[in-house]
């Protein structure tokens, strides 16, 4: 039983009947870790930096990678969608007007993001656990 994993929902049965159980195995066991900490380590540039955009870019994968196994209207995408959506306003008006004109420390966004992603992440590896185990 999964908590945030909904591998009931028509986008994952999609997925499966698409790309097959050893494609979403791979994706599971491989890419989604280690995008989640490459992209919170853009993250963490793009906000040292101030480059919205990145992060913006950055989130946006994250919850792309997400929304493979969590309902779109879970609080965690929402959580994430937010954040993306706040980034991408940044973005826009740092290329409109090259500046912004209230910056935003997005760390604590990328706390959060952090912490209330942690659980998934162990269910979903979890789940290629399960997988490579059948």
């Amino acid at each position: 039983m999964y908590n945030y994993l909904n591998l009931d929902s028509e986008y994952y049965q999609g997925l499966i009947e698409s790309i097959g159980k050893e494609m979403i195995l791979d994706i599971i066991i491989k890419e989604i870790p280690e995008n989640f900490s490459k992209y919170t380590q853009e993250i963490e540039q793009g906000i040292k930096d101030k480059n919205y955009n990145a992060i913006k870019l950055a989130v946006h994968t994250i919850k792309s990678d997400l929304r493979h196994f969590i309902n779109k209207d879970h609080t965690i995408i929402e959580f994430v969608q937010d954040f993306e959506n706040r980034a991408y306003a940044l973005a826009k008006e740092k290329k409109t007007n090259g500046y912004v004109n209230h910056e935003i420390d997005f760390t604590p966004d990328l706390e959060k993001l952090k912490e209330i992603t942690s659980e998934p992440h162990k269910e979903i590896v979890r789940l290629g656990e399960e997988y490579k185990n059948e």
